[in-house]
């Protein structure tokens, strides 16, 4: 995260894929303060352009989300928060022409990112992709009102 700030604050024209699930698992950013951490990486929020719609949690990098799930799993919270402030930084901050893409990115289990268990994948990741489509589509709605 720290190079990736240094890098934004360098280059401004640079613009981000947010593929948050591998800062999110990697970088344990639930762990120490997690509003601070957003604070910190609002400059990369700012500039993302494309959005890998995949939520993790911080053991692994893509997780299945049920309808009730950021009532029970503060995580799926934390990605709200980052989806909404990228969408917020290009309501913000884009170029004519600019536009941001939300992209659900639910790999197979042969490179290990689901969850499987006896062999079968946690979820349906058809199905996931449409949750997951439903929670950024409801991220932007916030962002565009400055919720």
């Amino acid at each position: 995260m720290w190079r990736t700030v240094q890098f934004a604050g360098r280059f401004p024209q640079l613009r981000f894929n947010g593929d948050f699930s591998h800062w999110y698992t990697g970088l344990e950013m639930v762990y120490g303060g997690f509003d601070a951490k957003l604070e910190f990486i609002r400059p990369v929020l700012d500039r993302v352009r494309f959005l890998h719609g995949r939520i993790g949690n911080p053991g692994c990098m893509q997780v299945a989300i049920g309808e009730g799930d950021a009532r029970e799993h503060p995580y799926v919270d934390h990605f709200r928060k980052l989806w909404t402030a990228a969408f917020a930084g290009f309501l913000r901050s884009a170029r004519p022409g600019e536009s941001i893409c939300f992209t659900p990115e639910l790999l197979a289990p042969e490179i290990y990112y689901p969850r499987t268990f006896q062999g079968r994948e946690e979820s349906d990741r058809w199905r996931q992709s449409l949750v997951l489509r439903r929670i950024a589509r409801e991220c932007f709605d916030a962002a565009a009102k400055g919720e």
